[in-house]
């Protein structure tokens, strides 16, 4: 074909291009179709779609802060507001039992369900040093054990928990300020582990693209599966190495 018989077929090409660019811009896509609809329906329909929705992340959401040690940190976070939100209650001159069901009914409230069993204990009449024994396992609230251990000795012995409580929370909140700087001391170590576990695929992607083929190299020659069981064994020990250090630092800080 010459330049003049593709010319009407460019044209018309270009001319089907506009068309579908409009259509495409004034039709609206499903997902927007699906999130109108989700915000016109009835009231409780909605509700429970969002409902449904949070249920379904809340898993991937549950792993996501594991993996990130964010559900430590907001169990830490916790337990500090507790052991404040108790001595101020008592400061204000509310009874021990009383004074630990509403700080703890609070943070229940704010998202920490693992101290449930402290309100319900309280509510009860019985003694909640147990449910903050139980409560003090789950992941960053250790703090709530020597909580759990300051209401005993001072049952047993009829001294004040206001004062104690408060530095109980003043301790936890130094410890964070350590671990917090500990973290930033931390970060180049975890930096240099993942680039040194990145830059192998890298130059290998490097090499490949320049044309040097070493993954034809590594996956189809004996010593080239030789050198890649040893590169990938050498990678995870030095992964694992730099991992191992800096739990030993964190460890040595939490005292876990």
């Amino acid at each position: 074909m010459d330049g003049l018989s593709l010319f009407p077929v460019g044209v018309g090409l270009m001319a089907l291009g506009g068309v579908g660019a409009v259509a495409a811009a004034l039709v609206p896509s499903p997902a927007h179709v699906r999130l109108l609809w989700a915000l016109h329906r009835p009231g409780d329909t909605s509700r429970t779609y969002n409902a449904a929705l949070k249920r379904t992340l809340r898993p991937l959401r549950a792993l996501a802060d594991r993996l990130l040690g964010r559900t430590r940190a907001h169990g830490r976070e916790t337990a500090t507001a507790l052991c404040r939100a108790f001595a101020s209650e008592l400061q204000a001159g509310r009874p021990p039992t009383a004074a630990l069901e509403r700080s703890a009914a609070e943070a229940v409230a704010a998202g920490a369900d693992a101290l449930a069993p402290v309100v319900a204990a309280a509510r009860s009449g019985a003694d909640p040093a147990e449910a903050l024994r139980d409560a003090g396992a789950a992941p960053g609230m250790a703090g709530l054990a020597h909580l759990a251990a300051c209401w005993t000795v001072a049952s047993r012995s009829g001294a004040g928990l206001a004062e104690v409580s408060e530095r109980l929370a003043a301790s936890l909140s130094q410890e964070e300020e350590r671990r917090r700087e500990l973290s930033a001391h931390l970060a180049g170590p975890r930096t240099t582990a993942v680039l040194l576990a990145i830059l192998p695929a890298a130059g290998l992607g490097l090499s490949e693209a320049m044309g040097a083929g070493p993954i034809a190299f590594l996956f189809t020659t004996p010593v080239g599966l030789a050198c890649l069981a040893g590169g990938v064994l050498l990678d995870a020990v030095g992964l694992w190495w730099t991992n191992s250090m800096v739990r030993k630092a964190v460890a040595a800080l939490e005292g876990e």
